[in-house]
């Protein structure tokens, strides 16, 4: 077996070997949750065609994505001391979750193609340890240690996480207040061995998060989020982007803080639910305020960012729900020379019918602008190899229908198997290769199969 299944291979079989998932004793017993989400991808000429179509930037939404197979498996081990302390071990591997054009491939039987990729194997995501019920802390303190993702938030149709605290660190929490120190290594360090910065040392950033949540006012609850950042063995000639053309790069970030606050309710008066949320950040937070991980380190001391979304589902009628999102997003002072803004915003709509217990139409459509401002070189790694160094503005359009069939077609219901067809286009064709839309072509349809299931 290969050593990347090792780990949760033997869980996997310990919480087995018990003879149940969840044990009678709750309390000390184990619990098996999962994600799939899997499928295929072809263009009109029936090649395959794993790719976002820039849904991860914001300019389409689709139900295209990057993986074939994407699988996660959580084991949770409880225990409960004669003197009522909780503990919990939680682990969460992943198989899958690459980026697209690494590989996207299908494979055979032989399964060689997967095995074969540096990176997106088989991996232990998540394995933490949180202990409760300390007579000498408050009872409802909670305090936790190890690899997690801390506080998700992420858009209902773009998916794309806005906030986590992704890395190794230990926290507390009671009731809605909390504290936790997160720490990532830089990502271009640890996949490339990148010299910037003190040669040999690791460019390790580390976030400490405060946060509210659950503040009830208005009609709805009110979530808080401060970050503040640190980047260890950074100096002066440390860089983050050098352009390959004209030599010039970003001074790294050492520092950054970022907040945000959300705004959770019905939808918008009616019924249903939404999320409401602002962040903004500068420096290593410039990625949305609050989303901190191994990618922080690629921003300029000068760089800042404003972030807005608004998302939901509408319960229309018990049979056809409506979902919704709308997401700002403009970084400022990025690009290989710092002089770099762009702005991100895109609106996407999809209602959803049931047609049966079993049968749920989907439609999905979407529209995008994109705008590169004052562009002086580089801006390839921010907008596309066709930007030139002037003001540009992109527009991308997105349309989809799908039929799901599940084991119950409620807008959450899973199992389901989903068939799909894509549309998707820009406004010019210099900008079509920035979705992944074939060469000479400035729209282009795309079919799918997804089967998607969690417990």
């Amino acid at each position: 077996m290969n050593a990347k299944w090792l780990p949760i291979a033997a869980a996997v079989s310990m919480a087995l070997s018990s003879g149940v998932v969840v044990a009678a004793d709750a309390d000390n017993g184990w619990e098996v949750h999962g994600y799939g989400r899997l499928g295929g991808q072809w263009n009109g000429d029936g090649a395959s065609k794993m790719n976002t179509l820039g849904k991860q930037d914001y300019r389409t939404v689709t139900s295209m994505d990057e993986n074939a197979n994407q699988v996660e498996l959580s084991v949770k081990k409880k225990f409960e001391g004669k003197n009522g302390v909780k503990g919990e071990f939680v682990t969460r591997a992943e198989y899958g979750n690459q980026n697209a054009g690494d590989t996207g491939y299908f494979v055979s039987s032989e399964g060689s193609l997967q095995t074969k990729r540096d990176d997106a194997q088989f991996e232990m995501k998540e394995a933490y340890v949180e202990l409760a019920g300390f007579d000498f802390l408050d009872k409802d303190t909670k305090i936790w240690a190890g690899q997690r993702y801390l506080n998700r938030e992420q858009g209902i149709l773009t998916k794309e996480f806005w906030k986590q605290s992704s890395g190794v660190g230990a926290g507390f929490q009671n009731g809605g207040f909390g504290m936790a120190v997160v720490s990532a290594d830089d990502a271009g360090q640890v996949r490339n061995s990148h010299d910037f910065g003190k040669t040999g040392e690791n460019r390790t950033a580390t976030s400490l998060n405060i946060f509210y949540y659950g503040l009830q006012a208005l009609g709805g609850t009110f979530d808080f989020d401060l970050k503040g950042m640190k980047q260890s063995n950074t100096d002066a000639d440390a860089v983050s982007n050098r352009d390959p053309v004209t030599g010039k790069y970003t001074i790294n970030a050492d520092t950054g803080v970022g907040a945000s606050i959300a705004y959770n309710r019905d939808y918008y008066g009616f019924k249903g639910w939404s999320k409401t949320a602002i962040a903004y950040g500068e420096g290593m937070a410039s990625n949305r305020g609050v989303n901190f991980g191994s990618w922080n380190g690629g921003f300029g001391k000068d760089s800042k960012a404003l972030f807005l979304t608004s998302y939901g589902v509408a319960d229309v009628t018990p049979r056809l729900q409506i979902g919704t999102e709308v997401t700002y997003w403009a970084p400022q002072h990025v690009g290989w020379d710092g002089d770099l803004d762009v702005s991100r915003f895109v609106a996407a709509v999809q209602p959803s019918y049931k047609i049966n217990d079993n049968l749920r139409a989907i439609f999905t459509g979407s529209y995008s602008v994109e705008k590169n401002e004052k562009a002086t070189g580089g801006a390839a790694n921010w907008f596309g190899s066709d930007a030139d160094n002037s003001d540009t503005t992109a527009k991308y359009y997105a349309l989809e229908a799908a039929v799901a069939f599940t084991v119950d077609a409620d807008y959450w219901g899973r199992p389901q198997i989903k068939p799909f067809v894509s549309w998707v286009s820009a406004d010019d064709e210099q900008f079509a290769g920035n979705i992944g839309i074939d060469n000479n072509k400035k729209s282009q349809v795309f079919y799918g199969v997804e089967a998607e299931v969690w417990f």
